[in-house]
Parts: C-alpha cells; sequence; structure tokens
C-alpha cells in the first residue's frame, strides 16, 4: 500500500486484521480538525525511520512499538489495546509506528541501538512515547494500557496547552 494510506496492520500467525485504508478511516471516525491518527508498520515506507520521525517533529506525537517478530504476542497485544481507542488517539495527536526485527532496514536498526532509543536487538518487545519536540518522553517494556498511556500524554506540559485551547 502506498505511505498515506494505510492506518493500522496486524498480522500474526492465523490471524489477520485488513488494514484501514483513508477512506475506511473517514467512513468509520467522526470528522475532526485535526488529521487522523496513523498505525503504520515501518516496513511499508519508502523513508528512513530517522526522516519519518523528524517529519513528525512539531507536528504529531509518535508511538513506536518494536517486536522480534509479526507474532510476538506484547506487540499484538499493543496494536490490539490501541485499535480500540483511535479517537483518544486522534484528538492527541498519536502516530503509531510497528517496528518488527526481520524487517527493519540496517539503517533503521543501527539508529535505533546508536541513539537514544537503546534498543537491545534481542529484546522481544519496546515501546517508545516521543514528543511533538521530538524527544523521547516514555520507554515501555512491555505493554502499556490506552489510559495510562493518555494520561502520560495528557501531563505533558504541550498537551496541557492544547487541552486549554480546546
Amino acid at each position: 500500500m502506498r505511505y498515506g494510506g494505510l492506518l493500522f496492520l496486524l498480522t500474526c500467525g492465523g490471524l489477520s486484521l485488513s488494514a484501514f485504508t483513508d477512506a475506511q478511516a473517514q467512513q468509520t471516525a467522526p470528522r475532526k480538525k485535526h488529521p487522523s491518527t496513523r498505525m503504520e508498520s515501518i516496513s511499508n515506507q519508502k523513508k528512513s525511520l530517522k526522516a519519518l520521525l523528524e517529519e513528525k517533529q512539531d507536528k504529531r506525537r509518535v508511538l513506536l512499538l518494536y517486536g522480534r517478530d509479526t507474532a510476538q504476542h506484547w506487540l499484538i497485544e499493543q496494536q490490539e489495546a490501541l485499535h480500540q481507542h483511535t479517537d483518544a488517539m486522534t484528538e492527541r495527536d498519536l502516530d503509531v509506528f510497528v517496528l518488527v526485527a526481520s524487517e527493519l532496514q540496517e539503517p533503521d536498526r543501527w539508529y535505533l541501538t546508536h541513539s537514544d532509543f537503546k534498543l537491545v536487538p534481542g529484546d522481544d518487545f519496546q515501546g517508545w512515547l516521543i514528543g511533538k519536540d521530538g524527544g523521547i518522553k516514555h520507554t515501555f517494556t512491555k505493554p502499556v494500557e490506552p489510559n495510562e498511556l493518555f494520561r502520560i500524554i495528557d501531563s505533558m506540559p504541550m498537551r496541557r496547552q492544547e487541552m486549554k485551547k480546546q
């Protein structure tokens, strides 16, 4: 699928959920003034992970999810939990990128292991919440409940300013 069209992709063993396209998302999501929330597999991207994160800076928050493979249960659990809260993610300008070890390009793997992400390639699951300023705000070693994630985001100074304006 093209870069802008994929919102959510989950494939594991015998379980496969259909990907939402932009058109399907518009039919199911209420109209909001913000861009829609995206859940994307990084393997579908033409750009490097570093370039994608730089592109999001100052515009969107990012939850980066890493799993050893597509069947990794915590990776699946986290995606399924978030999929139930797309409106709350949209409200918080949150995009989700899914990284699978076997599908990572070498420059992206190097970036994750040699930067502030401090990825240990053998880890089964890792998650990073990245603020609009591009900084890592929180690191997760197991799935986080969506409401806890939203509590963390809502406690950020920039998000509190956004809530006051709404």
